[in-house]
């Protein structure tokens, strides 16, 4: 199922989920669940663009463990924050924090977070080289999370698929770019060649954040997505984008 909460670019309005509520991020899909490989695939993840992107290059490739700087994102200063590599201590708070975004509804597409005895374990003991784990800190409460994982099958284990996730009271404030600007390190280190991600389509201002990344559309799957509760009612398309890391396409 998809998975990821993909967050609103910073200043941009707040756009309706589909029943009325109003909402700062949506889903995309997860690692753990979704995989055209062997492992389940994620989704959600941006990259480098245009305009509003640039002014936070300087979030690009910041040590791992040290405060990211602050700046103004929506009309709001963000305090000091920091990305670092997920240790399984983290599990229960991001296990929280996902909790959470379900009982908000409107973002993931799975029934609930997976046990927090598989989502410690997969932190522990996923190979380094294939799976890359980072939260977000501020003022040492965690406010994101994001996933990235390789296939094991040769002709795909160029390709990362990307889960992202952001607490409420931290979205629109640039949480989401930092943390997928840090993950491309991990992807030059490894050698994944490209960044794959899904997204809903009523997720506008998330589209609008992978584009001026520099993410593409790839695909489109008409009805992916049944609305459920106070979604709605009917079917959601699923839209495929992703963004090439490597200098070459061929």
């Amino acid at each position: 199922g998809y998975e990821a909460t993909h967050v609103e670019p910073p200043g941009s309005p707040p756009r309706a989920r589909p029943g009325g509520a109003r909402a700062a991020l949506r889903a995309g899909t997860t690692a753990h669940e979704r995989a055209p490989l062997s492992r389940a695939v994620a989704l959600t993840g941006g990259a480098h663009g245009s305009g509003r992107a640039a002014a936070e290059d300087s979030l690009a490739g910041a040590p791992l463990g040290r405060p990211l700087p602050g700046r103004r994102a929506g009309g709001r200063i963000l305090p000091g924050m920091r990305v670092r590599d997920a240790t399984r201590a983290d599990a229960e708070a991001v296990h929280a924090l996902l909790a959470g975004i379900y009982r908000e509804g409107g973002y993931f597409v799975n029934d609930g977070p997976e046990p927090l005895a598989s989502l410690a374990a997969r932190i522990e003991e996923s190979p380094p080289t294939r799976s890359l784990f980072l939260v977000a800190e501020r003022a040492e409460e965690v406010v994101g999370w994001l996933e990235l994982h390789r296939s094991t099958a040769a002709r795909l284990e160029h390709v990362a698929v990307l889960t992202l996730a952001v607490a409420p009271q931290a979205r629109r404030q640039g949480v989401g770019r930092a943390l997928m600007r840090r993950s491309y390190d991990w992807c030059a280190r490894v050698g994944a060649l490209k960044v794959s991600l899904n997204v809903r389509a009523s997720n506008v201002g998330a589209i609008r954040l992978y584009e001026a990344e520099g993410f593409e559309h790839e695909g489109r799957e008409r009805n992916q997505v049944r609305l459920v509760g106070g979604e709605g009612e009917g079917f959601e398309d699923n839209l495929i984008m992703g963004r090439w890391l490597g200098r070459a396409e061929r």
